[in-house]
């Protein structure tokens, strides 16, 4: 048990699992992740809230949005009930874009899904899932590690 688990722990820090989640997330980083993230919300979102839930800093999400908007994909706007936060939107563009890295995407997985099969999907996810958990769990018990 103790030489299975050894190698487990060494193929879990490995760079190809490592590159797998790259690839995987390929689609979920950067600007293609702020358009699609927006697109799922219901309305303007605080750029704030933007930098939180990306886990990035607010420069960074500054950087993002306003490369979105130099290419008119997003708009700023301010509310009267908050008038000191600046809040993002999609534009008809914008939401096109969306729609359109949504298909490639979906394409990609129905391709992936082709070449191992659901049933290996299936079982990835709900093995990435617990892993998720986990990992969380643990992470949070050995905050120093997770810088």
């Amino acid at each position: 048990m103790e030489e299975r688990e050894a190698k487990i722990r060494g193929e879990v820090i490995d760079a190809n699992v490592g590159s797998l989640w790259d690839i995987l997330g390929r689609y979920a980083r950067g600007t293609p992740r702020l358009i699609m993230y927006l697109d799922r919300q219901e309305g303007p979102v605080k750029v704030g809230d933007l930098a939180q839930a990306f886990d990035v800093s607010m420069p960074r999400v500054s950087t993002m949005i306003h490369r979105l908007e130099f290419e008119r994909l997003v708009h700023r706007t301010k509310r009267r009930i908050d008038y000191r936060s600046t809040y993002i939107e999609l534009t008809a563009k914008g939401k096109a874009r969306a729609a359109e890295l949504t298909k490639r995407s979906q394409e990609n997985i129905h391709k992936i899904i082709e070449k191992v099969g659901i049933e290996t999907v299936e079982r990835f996810l709900l093995d990435a899932r617990t892993l998720s958990i986990a990992a969380e769990e643990v992470l949070k018990e050995d905050a120093p590690c997770s810088d």
